[in-house]
């Protein structure tokens, strides 16, 4: 690389580019030799040449002498093959219908998730692909025969009872491992929860619909950007005293018409909504500086969370705790 370099700057043009790389083709033909070593015939043919020549002629005595030595190494230097033999290369097939390398304006962020479900099943192999196929019809078959419900992830209790039932009518254990690596494999990763809660210190300091609608355009672009993401609303908290003003009750039907448009915003987006009906603005469950929550307060805040979180992976209601008709 040194001696590249020297001749590169002592001789100027690209004949550098053309010894470096017949000196490699040189190599992977002959590898016994040493790579310290400098060749004294590719050095006068390219190196020399390219500092008395026209660059032009240079160039084109290079490649002819380039493509003498192709004929003559081209079926036994894969070296060359993979570096020049632009003819093997294969297109690929894309799903973004105007995608190229130079282009991808054609591909977008849901073609990428389709993409890697595609490449997770072409590793299966084929006949393994098949086994997977046959444990879902069994699985399915069996939640239907002992009355399971048909939930996905499927819950812990679901898989074992269904290896105790294989157990009981004889299946061999090697079929047993392959339909619970099936069962396995064909889960889709369960859609992450990310929930937002909504403090209520701005209320006041902006207009309700500004506010509201801000809000909105927020939520819109997190669901762009986090695929396979479920938004859960948590309802902003009522309170005793509010930052920008007196009126707790004007306050109070404003904190209610954000909860409610942003609830009805987000389930139709396939989210879900947090409710706490348990939390009065009172000192059972407001500390005296009016804003923050008891511990009374604070444990029903976070019992609330973690049972909705329950709830919305195992039967997924939109809100929680279920509205009363």
């Amino acid at each position: 690389m040194s001696s590249v370099r020297k001749g590169a700057k002592r001789h100027g043009g690209i004949g550098w580019k053309y010894y470096d790389e017949q000196y490699r083709l040189k190599k992977a033909r002959e590898p016994s030799g040493s790579w310290g070593k400098l060749d004294s015939e590719y050095w006068m043919w390219y190196m020399q040449s390219a500092s008395v020549q026209p660059e032009g002629q240079a160039a084109n005595q290079a490649s002819n002498s380039r493509a003498l030595y192709t004929n003559q190494t081209a079926t036994t230097s894969r070296c060359y093959s993979f570096n020049f033999d632009v003819r093997k290369v294969q297109k690929v097939s894309t799903i973004g219908g105007g995608y190229t390398r130079n282009s991808p304006s054609g591909v977008h962020r849901p073609d990428l998730q389709g993409e890697i479900d595609r490449l997770i099943v072409s590793a299966v192999a084929p006949n393994t692909s098949k086994v997977y196929q046959q444990a879902l019809r069994s699985f399915k078959e069996f939640r239907t025969l002992f009355q399971f419900e048909d939930l996905w992830p499927i819950p812990l209790h679901h898989i074992t009872n269904y290896i105790a039932y294989m157990s009981f009518t004889g299946t061999a254990a090697s079929t047993v491992k392959s339909y619970i690596s099936g069962l396995s494999f064909s889960i889709r990763r369960t859609p992450e929860l990310s929930s937002y809660t909504h403090w209520g210190n701005d209320l006041g300091e902006i207009k309700t619909g500004v506010l509201r609608n801000r809000l909105k355009h927020y939520l819109k672009k997190v669901t762009e950007l986090l695929l396979n993401t479920t938004l859960v609303w948590s309802q902003i908290l009522p309170r005793l005293t509010w930052r920008y003003s007196a009126d707790t009750d004007a306050m109070d039907r404003s904190r209610q018409r954000i909860n409610s448009s942003l609830a009805s915003y987000i389930i139709r987006q396939g989210g879900h909504y947090i409710r706490y009906p348990d939390i009065s603005p009172n000192s059972t469950f407001i500390c005296q500086d009016g804003v923050h929550l008891t511990d009374i307060g604070n444990y029903i805040f976070l019992n609330t969370i973690q049972g909705a979180l329950e709830a919305f992976l195992v039967y997924s209601p939109h809100t929680f705790p279920e509205c009363k008709s």
